[in-house]
């Protein structure tokens, strides 16, 4: 008896230290890549992070190999004024953020596959000013979001496609000047906006018929 509530204890501290292996800090903000990689050297077993995450101005960040462990986020998400970053595929573990997810100014960001295990969003979803950005399709599995839906001048976005998952949107949805977007047949399951809706110089978008499921 004695040697099997030992064990339960052991066990018992060992997950609690698991847990304790991540930042306590309200913001996590990483802005170099040696952040981005002393990440799971110094919280190894970090899976759940209970704030927020800003991975920002990281003039030299090119991956995010290093956040790979994490699972969920429990704040807000924020990529923004990352000049070299390609790619978020060391967020392939994502499954959740509790807050918004805001990607923005990251100039050479040509997708987010990254995200393909990520289902929920609490808050809004933003994507602005990130210009070599062609598709959202790394959002397939996303079926839950909370709040707003935003898209702003991301020139070289064609589709909406990654948002095929969507059911409703319990913000507004506003899609504003993203030139080469020519379809948003990735709303075709979206059935009701919490807000209001706008469409505003999209030059390439010819049609609406994305939107052929929304009743409310």
């Amino acid at each position: 008896m004695k040697r099997l509530l030992l064990f339960i204890l052991i066990s018992i501290i060992g997950i609690s230290t698991a847990n304790a292996q991540c930042p306590t800090a309200a913001t996590v903000t990483l802005s170099s890549q040696a952040d981005v990689n002393n990440f799971i050297i110094n919280y190894p077993t970090c899976t759940v992070l209970p704030g927020n995450l800003f991975i920002s101005n990281g003039g030299d960040i090119t991956n995010l190999n290093g956040i790979m462990n994490l699972t969920s986020v429990g704040g807000y998400l924020d990529i923004f004024n990352n000049n070299l970053l390609t790619n978020i595929d060391g967020l392939m573990n994502l499954t959740s953020v509790g807050g918004y997810l805001w990607f923005d100014n990251n100039d050479l960001l040509t997708n987010i596959d990254g995200l393909m295990n990520l289902t929920s969003v609490g808050g809004y979803l933003r994507f602005n000013d990130n210009d070599l950005l062609t598709n959202i399709d790394g959002l397939m599995n996303l079926t839950s979001l909370g709040g707003y839906v935003a898209f702003y001048n991301n020139t070289s976005l064609m589709n909406l496609d990654g948002l095929i998952g969507l059911t409703s949107i319990g913000g507004f949805l506003d899609i504003r000047n993203n030139a080469l977007l020519t379809n948003i047949d990735g709303l075709m399951n979206l059935t009701s906006v919490g807000g209001y809706v706008v469409f505003y110089n999209n030059t390439s978008l010819m049609d609406l018929d994305g939107l052929i499921g929304l009743t409310s």
